[in-house]
């Protein structure tokens, strides 16, 4: 009886110590959720430009990687949770990256790729190839991959005619958080395929693409059942239409160059986005239509102008992360009205090795200009800087390459040029080299990119569309006082390809399709049936800018695969000739029927020469606004190589204008014609009268309808071209 009596008081015990224990247990709070922040930050389009240095003028250099380093650093100094990647475009460009890439690759000095270097130093997280990569080369290319400490990604881009795949896909990283949970961020990479087009023969053909829609859609899951908590998508591609569907001129379908908008919209479980290609910085959430979940976009300035940023808020629940929002940010750049950063010194001391050898390379001299190349008129009249281009062109395939352009020579020979620099960055986003020296640099400046030269077979109907295509530089503007905007804003100015070889107008008074008039090759109209080779860069006969018998149409009759480089035909040509004395053949131009305005025969001659001021991205003239200071300093300079003396100035009176050049008249020894001088009513000053007899005398002033100067009264633009062109006779 005791035993069993016992027995329940123990059972007893039992349960009431195991109802306390559920008490207990019930009362303690289960963990909360953890939140965190994670700030990812994307670079695109760096285009080789490391050192804050032009290497063409010596001056500084807005962007670059040194400034982007400074600010990857105090960001990081403020977050622990910071990634950084490259969405492409990068390891070519700049001259640093062309001398260390191709003239004397780091390989052979047994040094690290110079682009590998300065990165590593930033420690990047990933990047993506973009379609420069490729254009540096196979073996620049895989250098650079080799010596980068960091992953180099994309999934489009396999041996040719093969599905095998040549660099990584993904790439999961576990990134361990300054709360020291560890969170795996799953980085995919796609490569904009119409690299393939464009630089294929850069890497001997070995290597082609992808649908770039296809493989993310491929990727993705893969990435998510290998345990990635967020995926980022390093897009070297722009946004794109619903379609992602694009056609060459002969409505050829080929891989979407821009595809980054339909990716994010259709294929789920995508975070962010970093995308580059375009150089359009943007950032812009999108909702994905199958989950609605939102997708960020970012794309960064180029030339490391800036960074693309996104802050993602996390949260932790029971080792499961959920995103609960994401915000993308571009302001956070290197040159601003306000702020300029400063290079990151230690970047540059490492970069020093690298810089010295650049900068003694592009010093060399190879040729003299006793003309002006400036690529200031470049969106509406011939210039000395075409001339060049293309005669260069042309001699490398008639002289330089002959042996290897037997295809291209059965044909005449039409060489392509186009204005790399036609301002829209700025006012010093012109190719300008005074007379004197030319240097490597200074060839560099004349042809900026690593353009191969291509010969494209084309009829002469397709010469006549290709050149239509060009004319789309231009609005169709109705004749007057030069008050209309000129240039197509939707049209890039680096597509207004001209065509050397032949004879031709553009008619801007008429409507696309129909602008290209009394074109001639030999004297003679152009026959639809005969052959030309045009000779252009590979990225425009790959299919660059869509212009008709380019692309998958393309027939390349010279230099298909042999890469030989536009730059490096170029500076061949330069120490050949040795001196460059020709000016502009105009051997087209703009039909002198866009103004009708009573100064327009002295207008046209001083605008085709790049004397008549112009607004930059407009081409507005406006012959009757008041003539500034700035203009008026501006005319006298590039007419006369006169210096101004009046910049400051809003205005310039009738008066001061004649006092300027009745000066310059008289120290160039012209005088008077006393036969000649014509009496105005309303001179009454004795003093100043001397200095309009000189002038109206010599034909520069003559007055109005009433026989009046009216002295006091603002000049014109239009008046003032008309003394400009008046005094040139007088002036040599």
């Amino acid at each position: 009886m005791l035993k069993r009596r016992f027995s329940k008081k123990i059972i007893s015990l039992m349960v009431l110590i195991t109802m306390l224990v559920g008490l207990f247990v019930t009362a303690v709070p289960v963990s909360a959720a953890e939140t965190t922040k994670l700030v990812l930050l994307e670079t695109t389009d760096v285009h080789g430009n490391v050192v804050p240095v032009n290497y063409y003028t010596g001056g500084n250099l807005k962007g670059t990687l040194s400034r982007i380093s400074t600010l990857v650093a105090e960001i990081r100094k403020s977050n622990k949770n910071v990634m950084l990647f490259d969405a492409g475009d990068t390891i070519q460009g700049s001259q640093l990256a062309y001398y260390w890439g191709t003239v004397n690759p780091a390989k052979d000095n047994n040094m690290d790729h110079m682009m590998a270097t300065a990165m590593n130093y930033l420690n990047y997280d990933a990047m993506v190839l973009g379609n420069h990569e490729f254009q540096a080369g196979k073996s620049s290319l895989l250098d650079f991959v080799d010596d980068a400490k960091f992953p180099v990604i994309s999934a489009n881009t396999v041996y040719a005619n093969t599905d095998k795949l040549v660099f990584e896909p993904y790439k999961i990283i576990p990134k361990l958080l300054d709360n020291g949970k560890t969170i795996n961020v799953g980085v995919l990479g796609v490569t904009t395929p119409r690299w393939v087009q464009w630089y294929g023969g850069m890497v001997n053909n070995e290597y082609s693409s992808t649908d770039m829609y296809k493989a993310v859609e491929k990727y993705v899951p893969e990435m998510k059942k290998a345990g990635a908590d967020i995926v980022v998508l390093l897009s070297h591609s722009g946004l794109s239409d619903a379609t992602g569907k694009e056609t060459t001129a002969g409505a050829e379908a080929l891989l979407a160059e821009h595809d980054t908008l339909r990716m994010a919209e259709n294929i789920p479980d995508i975070d962010v986005v970093f995308y580059g290609h375009t150089h359009l910085n943007n950032t812009q959430n999108v909702k994905n239509l199958k989950t609605s979940n939102d997708v960020l976009l970012v794309q960064a300035k180029q030339h490391g102008k800036g960074l693309g940023q996104a802050v993602l808020n996390l949260e932790n629940n029971a080792g499961v992360w959920k995103v609960l929002s994401k915000t993308g940010d571009v302001s956070l750049v290197t040159d601003s009205k306000t702020t300029v950063v400063a290079p990151d010194e230690a970047l540059v001391a490492l970069m020093k090795p690298y810089h010295e050898k650049a900068v003694e390379y592009m010093k060399t001299v190879i040729a003299k200009t006793s003309v002006e190349l400036n690529s200031h008129t470049s969106r509406y009249a011939d210039t000395s800087l075409f001339q060049l281009i293309a005669n260069a062109q042309r001699w490398g395939v008639e002289v330089l390459y002959k042996d290897v352009a037997k295809d291209a020579l059965k044909n005449p020979i039409l060489s392509m040029v186009a204005p790399f620099l036609n301002g829209v960055a700025g006012p010093e986003d012109y190719t300008m080299i005074e007379p004197g020296d030319v240097t490597i640099g200074g060839a560099g400046s004349i042809y900026l990119y690593d353009d191969q030269l291509q010969g494209v077979e084309m009829n002469g109907a397709t010469v006549k569309l290709y050149l239509e295509k060009a004319a789309e530089n231009f609005l169709q503007v109705t004749p007057g006082a030069g008050e209309q905007v000129m240039f197509n804003p939707d049209f890039w100015g680096y597509y207004f390809d001209m065509i050397m070889g032949l004879k031709y107008q553009v008619d801007i008074t008429k409507p696309v399709g129909e602008r290209i008039v009394n074109l001639t090759y030999n004297k003679l109209p152009i026959d639809p049936e005969q052959n030309f080779t045009v000779l252009m860069p590979n990225f425009r006969a790959g299919g660059g800018g869509g212009f008709p018998g380019t692309g998958a149409d393309a027939k390349i009759v010279f230099n298909k695969t042999e890469g030989i480089e536009t730059r490096d035909v170029l500076i061949e040509y330069l120490k050949v000739k040795k001196n460059i004395t020709f000016e502009p053949m105009n051997n087209w131009q703009v039909k002198e029927n866009f103004l009708k305005h009573w100064s327009e025969s002295y207008v046209y001659p001083l605008w085709r020469a790049g004397i008549m001021p112009v607004e930059e991205q407009t081409g507005i003239i406006g012959l009757d606004k008041v003539l500034t200071g700035k203009d008026f300093n501006f005319m006298v300079k590039k007419a006369f190589g006169f210096t101004g003396d009046k910049l400051d100035e809003e205005m310039i009176t009738r008066q001061a204008a004649i006092v300027y050049f009745a000066d310059k008249l008289t120290a160039a020894k012209i005088k008077i014609n006393p036969q000649a001088v014509q009496m105005f009513k309303d001179v009454k000053d004795a003093a100043i009268k001397a200095k309009i007899d000189l002038l109206s005398s010599n034909g520069v002033i003559k007055g109005n309808d009433r026989n009046e100067l009216e002295l006091a009264k603002e000049i014109t633009k239009a008046e003032m071209a008309t003394m400009v062109a008046r005094m040139q006779k007088l002036i040599k």
